[in-house]
């Protein structure tokens, strides 16, 4: 009969092949109300076996109340290079190597001798759940050999808001579910595909939705332009069902006409003429080409979202990244935007801090947001929102979200949010896979650089939706906290600020300690457990 090992291992740590067997223990998980919980054990046997799992209720220990434990296996991804200029008291794993980041659906699954296998737990504590200890088991079982590990559930009386007031966005490519799933685009499958990604967002509180505008239909006649939303009012109306329902966010009018520094064109887009598909093509947006189809298109998308009841709930992206080179042209298009639709409010990613009175949702890169942050606080004084976000960098000593980056590092981003009051974040990596996911982390990019790892996706194609990542779930966790703060600022600001000020000192100055992070949030729960909610 094989022996198998089995031990707890925070869920902030990220569990390798190689790792040997550490202490033995309970897996020890603290959570509010209203919240996802993760705790997470490592198995290791000196056979090769296949592995199957039990987890039972946790019961509580005065009321017997139950709350359900979700056990998966973490699956491994290939990382060929390290995320350049990270210093190495940052890197947590040498690359090339596999790195732990899926969470699988099998039920089984077999591993290698001598090779040490994650097992992801998830708890989901509702708003109603009595406060207290939670105590239940969760047994591996391997070729007659069994072991458990006991489970330790503390549930605080601090309650995480149901309202999500931190606007999240990943951004999903809708066309590589479809590819992925075997179907035809717009099918009923694949709409039936979007549904179970839509839910997954929900359950990751991502409140916000890319909604591509080829989903609106063009008609042409002469010179006349007609609209048909039909596609585009069922994915507005499926996300928000789902629960994905804080804003609607169009995707790009324009993009660049040439290289990085070149002015920005209008997307080219399909129309019907007399039953015949005809492509109306990339115009520079200072055209009169350009102003025509905006001045029809801009004022029947606006009546049509005030129709619907959606116009406050509705920004307009122009053009990604608009950088100082090109600014001239991205205000031309902005005052377009302005001119024809001017309940629209207008958001982008920005590189540039040169486009004042061009946005009413400013979206700077982490670092330019550090580097500029005075100006930013100018314009969230003024009336603007502010957001941030991550893609290819910033790196070094920047949080962010890559796979070879620690899970503590994904977290305190959304810790960022609340320490300099930036109300959303976004990403542009949902799911935008190259042709094998699990094993071509990163593609090439551009001068001959790999994308950094995990940049493209936070979750994985599964047979039965998405397969989330240990990312996606440390991302929650980070927003989970943010309400939290949230909370605690309304009744003592200054508290919420001090304790937000001893995690994340500046964008670069954090604390890196995982058990100096968790004593930390046990003292934000127990801040909040006296009458804060």
């Amino acid at each position: 009969m094989p022996k198998l090992v089995c031990w707890p291992v925070d869920a902030l740590e990220k569990i390798f092949r190689e790792d040997e067997p550490g202490s033995e223990g309970k897996v020890i998980i603290e959570s509010a109300r209203n919240e996802f919980e993760s705790g997470q054990i490592a198995v290791r046997c000196q056979e090769a076996v296949e592995l199957r799992l039990a987890c039972g209720p946790l019961e509580h220990a005065e009321t017997g109340e139950r709350l359900q434990c979700m056990p998966r296996f973490v699956g491994y991804v290939k990382v060929r290079e390290n995320v350049r200029k990270t210093p190495p008291e940052e890197i947590i794993h040498s690359a090339p190597a596999e790195f732990p980041d899926y969470l699988m659906h099998d039920s089984r699954l077999k591993i290698r001798a001598g090779q040490t296998q994650p097992i992801w737990l998830t708890v989901f504590v509702p708003a109603s759940a009595s406060p207290g200890t939670y105590e239940g088991t969760i047994v591996v079982r391997a070729d007659g050999a069994q072991e458990s590990v006991g489970i330790q559930l503390t549930v605080h009386e601090a309650t995480v808001p149901a309202e999500r007031s931190l606007y999240l966005t990943n951004w999903m490519n809708p066309a590589n579910l479809a590819k992925f799933g075997g179907v035809e685009p717009w099918s009923e499958e694949h709409w039936r595909i979007l549904a179970s990604h839509a839910a997954s967002m929900a359950a990751h509180r991502q409140n916000v939705i890319l909604t591509p505008l080829s989903l609106i239909s063009i008609h042409r006649a002469g010179g006349s332009l007609s609209f048909d939303f039909t596609r585009f009012d069922r994915w507005v109306r499926l996300f928000r069902e789902s629960g994905v329902d804080g804003l609607i966010e169009g995707d790009h009018l324009a993009g660049r006409s040439g290289d990085w520094r070149s002015g920005f064109s209008l997307v080219g887009r399909e129309a019907t003429e007399n039953g015949t598909r005809t492509i109306l093509p990339p115009v520079p947006v200072e055209s009169k080409e350009c102003d025509a189809f905006l001045s029809q298109f801009l004022p029947a998308l606006q009546e049509h979202l005030e129709e619907q009841g959606w116009i406050d709930n509705y920004v307009q992206h122009l053009a990604d990244e608009p950088i100082d080179a090109n600014a001239e042209s991205y205000r031309h298009l902005a005052d377009l935007v302005k001119k024809y639709a001017p309940r629209l409010r207008r958001i982008d990613a920005t590189m540039t801090v040169n486009v004042k009175g061009c946005l009413e949702i400013w979206v700077p890169v982490l670092d330019q947001f550090d580097r500029n942050m005075a100006f930013y606080r100018d314009r969230i004084a003024a009336g603007d929102q502010v957001w941030f976000y991550t893609c290819l960098g910033p790196a070094g000593k920047y949080p962010n979200r890559f796979i070879d980056f620690s899970l503590l590092k994904v977290r305190l981003l959304h810790w960022l949010n609340f320490k300099y009051g930036l109300s959303g974040y976004l990403h542009w990596g949902y799911n935008h896979w190259t042709e094998d996911p699990f094993n071509d982390t990163q593609p090439m990019w551009s001068h001959g650089a790999p994308l950094p790892a995990g940049d493209m996706c936070i979750v994985y194609p599964g047979p039965k939706g998405p397969l989330e990542s240990l990312r996606y779930e440390a991302m929650r966790d980070g927003v989970e906290d943010y309400e939290l703060l949230r909370t605690l600022s309304r009744r003592k600001p200054k508290a919420a600020s001090k304790l937000c000020d001893e995690l994340v000192r500046s964008p670069t100055d954090y604390e890196r300690r995982i058990g100096e992070f968790r004593d930390l949030r046990r003292r934000l729960l127990r801040m909040l457990d006296h009458g804060a909610g």
